[in-house]
């Protein structure tokens, strides 16, 4: 069932989803920590996700790094390198996803030319899908989905006819309200949403009609936000408190 609500915020913010089944460290070993409740909800069957994977192959020797990509982890990469050694690079951010056959994939967020009807531009590889219109004329300003089951479309309050401008995985709407920019980062597993401000506003209050289908929204005492599956009750992802940061850099939760 469709549901439709109007969301605010005060000042500035930046609302940031974050796909906790790509945070979670996919091994046996970090599985069985149930001492992080942020890791502990088992989301995804290992086991079953391991009995999909492709058996180790080793490729031959070549004159430069080659990747063993059975190896792979959320942030992980392993290389055999020519004179026979392994490399291991550890990212800071995830770099790759799972698949539905539960092989780990190339995160690439760059905004190409979007195959749903009214809708410009998404992103290319990741667990879920993020779609921009050109503005919110006709439509939601932007789509986000896990499946077709699992979605949210979302846009400011107030038409505006300024187009995106994309560069790689950020699309700005410069100008959406007077003195008001709107950004959209894609970011690895994480979607920012940014209003930025030249000039002070006629009003400090900020409001998005946001539609969803097959999610639940809990709010917990540090302001977070917890997106879980309407039928299975499982965390997906969740918005981070949103924040007010100024010319200076000065951060602070407190106006939002």
């Amino acid at each position: 069932m469709r549901k439709l609500i109007k969301f605010r915020s005060i000042i500035s913010f930046t609302l940031i989803f974050v796909l906790l089944f790509n945070l979670v460290a996919l091994d046996s070993q970090a599985r069985k920590d149930q001492s992080n409740p942020e890791f502990g909800n088992g989301m995804m069957n290992i086991d079953k996700n391991k009995r999909n994977e492709p058996k180790n192959k080793f490729p031959k020797a070549k004159d430069e790094p080659v990747e063993l990509k059975t190896k792979r982890k959320s942030n992980v990469k392993e290389y055999v390198n020519p004179d026979g050694t392994f490399t291991l690079e550890v990212s800071q951010k995830p770099v790759h996803y799972k698949d539905n056959r539960g092989h780990w994939q190339e995160i690439d967020n760059t905004l190409i030319e979007s195959q749903k009807n009214g809708y410009k531009y998404e992103n290319k590889e990741n667990a879920f899908k993020v779609r921009f219109a050109d503005n919110n004329e006709l439509n939601h300003l932007v789509d986000f989905s896990l499946d077709e089951d699992h979605w949210i479309s979302f846009s400011p309050v107030g038409k505006f006819n300024t187009k995106g401008v994309v560069t790689d995985s950020t699309i700005e709407y410069k100008n959406f309200q007077p003195g008001m920019d709107l950004r959209y980062i894609l970011d690895s597993d994480k979607l920012k949403e940014e209003i930025i401000l030249s000039k002070i506003p006629k009003t400090n209050i900020f409001e998005f009609d946001l539609e969803y289908e097959g999610f639940t929204f809990e709010k917990d005492e540090e302001g977070i936000i917890w997106a879980k599956s309407a039928t299975t009750g499982e965390i997906e992802f969740f918005f981070q408190k949103s924040f007010a940061e100024d010319a200076n850099g000065d951060i602070t939760f407190d106006a939002v």
